[in-house]
């Protein structure tokens, strides 16, 4: 059962015995005992006095001798592409997130995201949770917005209610609730809401509402004009919201093989010079 395990046993007297180990890997890999955790595992030995052991060496001979838990998950799988636009304001996508202060005050960051460009169209910093804050931001956005309809997708709660009365059907041609109406989560603008947080907020003390205001609108100019993104091919919101560099992603590609030429030159000819010892 363990043929890897050394024969002799002197040269380690307080190792496990080969018994020991035979009840260590049927527990683990036992389909009955699939549902406890290592360490639940390692008491329950104990408790049926077949493996006196810590769970730190539990752990080591799990991953010495490559065992398995019969643990094989049929849940469904989650998608893992959201919703995608293929052209501007095509999907807007409306969330707010909360920002503590170091007192724990509480400030409601509510923005609009254009799912095409990843562009912030309109945001918002309040002191209160109220819906108002989500039809202001998209509002805004609709102001600087020339087609008369577009699609929202928001989060569930009330926080993210957009219609109001007759009047905001207008311009909204269809609201989608994400994991309600469809499987996917507003993911493009709870990943805005993560980098914010951890490349620029969290680096700073937000010590009062006004630092926050300061922090959010400088991260979110430059996340539109600045920060060039991988699935924009190296484009910039801005740039992808308003048709801009659109021969980009061709343009690195050369300038990426000539300056790999020119590196492999610099390199041959560096290599061809002689070195003179001191």
């Amino acid at each position: 059962m363990l043929a890897d395990a050394p024969p002799c046993p002197r040269t380690q007297p307080g190792r496990l015995t080969r018994p020991e180990l035979g009840n260590m890997r049927d527990m683990v890999e036992s389909d009955g005992l699939k549902h406890f955790s290592l360490r639940s595992l390692s008491l329950h030995a104990q408790r049926l006095g077949q493996v006196f052991a810590s769970y730190g060496t539990w752990c080591r001979m799990v991953r010495l001798h490559g065992w398995r838990r019969a643990r094989r998950h049929l849940y469904p799988c989650k998608p893992k592409v959201g919703l995608r636009a293929t052209r501007p304001n095509e999907w807007l996508h409306i969330d707010v997130t909360i920002v503590k202060l170091l007192d724990d005050t509480r400030c409601y960051l509510h923005a609009v995201m254009d799912g095409f460009s990843r562009r912030v169209l309109a945001w918002t910093l309040q002191l209160k949770l109220r819906a108002e804050g989500t039809r202001q931001v998209h509002q805004e956005a609709m102001a600087g917005i020339s087609c008369a309809k577009v699609n929202v997708l928001t989060d569930g709660g009330s926080k993210n209610t957009i219609i109001g009365s007759e009047a905001d059907l207008v311009d909204v041609a269809n609201h989608v609730v994400a994991q309600v109406d469809i499987a996917f989560s507003n993911s493009l603008v709870e990943r805005l809401w993560y980098q914010l947080r951890h490349r620029c907020l969290y680096l700073h003390q937000l010590d009062s509402f006004a630092a926050v205001e300061r922090l959010v609108a400088v991260y979110l100019h430059d996340h539109n004009a600045k920060i060039p993104l991988q699935a924009l091919h190296g484009r910039t919101p801005d740039e992808a919201y308003f048709g801009l560099e659109i021969d980009l992603p061709e343009r690195l590609a050369a300038q990426h093989r000539v300056a790999q030429q020119n590196r492999t030159l610099v390199n041959s000819l560096a290599m061809s010079i002689p070195v003179v010892m001191p």
